[in-house]
């Protein structure tokens, strides 16, 4: 398992206790997660709560009238083990795809959330 995995597992561990034993657990969930349990769809405007800054970009991403100018393909930035920068393709041949004005509603649609993979729908 790799090292990060094993945090959700000890999360999930010390959660599955507290509800065996009956014990209050302080703490909150996001807006999304409590949409994904009953099976609502996750907008756009649900990840204001968990990171605004993820949010404008990509709320930017989505008004803006040309995106073409700002060479941007389907990866994000992330760091590897040793810390340096990688990017990470958001589906096959990711980095040779160009986000367009045509499909931006897809780019921002397939950004990943750091806890688990969510789809957004516009309105």
């Amino acid at each position: 398992m790799p090292n990060h995995l094993s945090y959700f597992y000890f999360v999930g561990l010390i959660l599955g206790l507290a509800i065996y034993h009956g014990k209050l657990f302080y703490g909150h969930f996001g807006i999304s997660f409590y949409k994904l349990l009953l099976g609502r769809p996750v907008v756009l405007e649900d990840l204001k709560s968990f990171d605004e800054a993820i949010y404008n970009s990509l709320k930017k991403t989505i008004q803006c009238d040309n995106v073409n100018d700002w060479e941007l393909t389907f990866t994000i930035a992330d760091t590897d083990e040793k810390g340096e920068r990688i990017d990470v393709p958001l589906k096959e041949n990711g980095a040779e795809i160009f986000v367009t004005n045509e499909n931006k509603g897809e780019f921002v649609g397939t950004i990943p959330q750091p806890l688990r993979p969510i789809s957004i729908h516009f309105n």
